[in-house]
């Protein structure tokens, strides 16, 4: 059994992928992370079978890919409503996204401080509707509406919910995957609120 977590841009990608790098290293789990379907040159079963990987964070990930996964799996998928977004997009693009393995997010970034915030927010409605990175198509509102919602291997989640409740959800996660079980949730979600909460509380943005 493989795992795996599904993300869409700007819905607290960074934030989980730390928490999930902990984990892992706590269940002696190989866990990896990726952007994009251009990191492991569109074949996700060859990479998880040559790098001999447990856990994969696949960020901005199309259903068109992970259909394609040919071995038993579980994993959750974290979505965030379009309209909250496009608000953060257009921020953290105008001032605090990394451009690492980003190039076009320099020119991109140039164009929105030109634009008023009106103007911009349009601009940012647009590139996310065609937005690149490093030359992969990553179509972020196309990543939403081609998904299939009903996949039983899939938890689905909404970017408000795990980040109001991670103390609760997080868990579930875990025991949706077979990875805790129920008589552990509980201790599981006390420990959670004690330690991994640090990484809301101004470490990492999620926003």
């Amino acid at each position: 059994m493989k795992y795996y977590y599904f993300g869409i841009h700007k819905a607290a990608s960074t934030w989980l992928i730390q928490i999930l790098y902990d984990i892992n290293d706590f269940m002696n789990k190989k866990h990896a992370h990726y952007h994009s379907a251009k990191m492991f040159d569109h074949d996700i079963n060859k990479m998880v079978y040559e790098k001999k990987l447990d856990f994969v964070s696949y960020t901005n990930s199309e259903y068109n890919t992970v259909q394609k996964i040919n071995h038993p799996f579980k994993a959750f998928h974290v979505i965030r409503d379009p309209r909250d977004i496009v608000a953060s997009s257009y921020f953290s693009h105008l001032n605090t996204h990394s451009d690492n393995m980003w190039p076009e997010l320099n020119d991109y970034r140039k164009e929105l401080k030109s634009l008023d915030k009106e103007e911009g927010i349009i601009a940012t409605m647009n590139h996310l509707e065609n937005m690149r990175i490093d030359g992969e198509p990553v179509l972020v509102f196309d990543c939403l509406n081609n998904w299939n919602y009903d996949n039983p291997s899939i938890l689905e989640l909404k970017f408000e919910d795990i980040t109001k409740y991670p103390y609760i959800l997080i868990p579930e996660i875990f025991e949706f995957m077979g990875l805790l079980d129920s008589d552990s949730k509980q201790k599981s979600r006390n420990n959670f609120s004690e330690s991994f909460l640090n990484f809301k509380k101004g470490t990492i943005n999620i926003k």
